[in-house]
């Protein structure tokens, strides 16, 4: 991969006037911070990081390639088909557990984990590529090393729930509710081996990509004749912000409570070669939770929310039209 300078999420350049323990001299931070572009006179009063963003030269180093990744993947499941109720029809529930294990995964770090690397740990290949300008990070051409690199080791462990069954009402037609959860168990990872572990589980972050403890999908669908509908039910779990970063926000952006959308369809099937469909997303108009634009990693907040995951378009419609021949 080239390397290429991109912007990445930074809370605080510890040599900086953010620092609230400042560098004393002959200290190893302080020291730190003179080998890497600072004057003894700047450290402790150069301008913290910006706008929660620093620079940072990522790609392949072709001196220091990654090894590659060790993993290990463990699953069991069980799928049950009861036959015991008449009424219903199709009855399948199924339970899958997986526990994934990667040592020595490949990842950069992000812009605050290349600071740690450097001041706090003392990596002397990190230390060795940050640049400054006027002692800061300010300027164009600054920023520091994120090469891909192998990192200690990610886990991530959960439970997966499906039930599918059906049943028919004379006169009004057949149903088919299912459901798909999941839990997750264990959602970790730790960058090096003087790194504290991360704890992603229920948490959003710089450094965790909101990761909601608890999921759900729910479908009811109804068919008679050429008629159908169904109406599909999204839960996302209520999260926090992770552990370090939460004391930084504005209290109403240190959690999200559980957001929940419905999804209406209703559809017409003529003669097998038409179909007429019509789909009202999000029915209730919910509006995105609003977490501040330096809450959470740059990649992943747009907007003062999290779009990937929370839906920001509102109450939307689509109408379709399909001709088989």
């Amino acid at each position: 991969s080239a390397v290429v300078t991109a912007l990445d999420n930074a809370t605080l350049d510890p040599c900086s006037i953010g620092n609230p323990n400042p560098p004393q001299p002959g200290t190893d931070l302080f020291n730190r911070c003179v080998q890497t572009g600072q004057l003894p006179s700047q450290v402790g009063q150069t301008p913290d990081i910006i706008a929660g963003q620093l620079n940072i030269f990522t790609g392949t180093n072709q001196a220091a390639l990654p090894e590659p990744e060790v993993a290990t993947t463990r699953t069991f499941g069980v799928v049950w088909e009861p036959d015991f109720f008449d009424a219903l029809t199709g009855t399948t529930i199924s339970l899958d557990y997986y526990d994934i294990e990667i040592n020595d995964y490949i990842d950069t770090p992000t812009g605050q984990e290349s600071l740690d690397l450097c001041y706090q740990l003392g990596d002397p290949v990190t230390c060795s590529g940050i640049v400054r300008i006027g002692g800061a990070f300010g300027e164009t051409g600054t920023g520091t090393p994120a090469f891909f690199t192998n990192f200690v080791a990610f886990e991530a462990e959960g439970l997966d729930l499906s039930f599918v069954t059906g049943f028919d009402i004379d006169r009004i037609g057949e149903f088919q509710v299912s459901v798909a959860a999941h839990q997750y168990l264990t959602n970790q990872f730790q960058t090096t081996a003087l790194s504290p572990v991360v704890d992603c589980k229920g948490f959003y972050g710089t450094s965790c990509d909101p990761v909601p403890e608890f999921r759900s999908v729910s479908r009811v669908s109804w068919y008679r004749n050429e008629f159908d509908a169904s109406l599909l039910w999204r839960h996302i779990g209520d999260m926090e912000a992770q552990a370090g970063e939460a004391d930084t926000l504005f209290e109403e952006f240190r959690s999200v409570d559980s957001q929940n959308y419905f999804d209406l369809s209703l559809g017409y099937t003529y003669n097998d070669w038409g179909r007429f469909s019509l789909l009202v997303t999000n029915i209730t108009d919910e509006d995105p939770p609003i977490l501040g634009n330096e809450t959470g990693s740059t990649a992943f907040n747009s907007g003062n929310t999290f779009p990937s995951l929370f839906d920001t378009m509102g109450r939307t419609y689509s109408v379709n039209l399909k001709f088989t021949f």
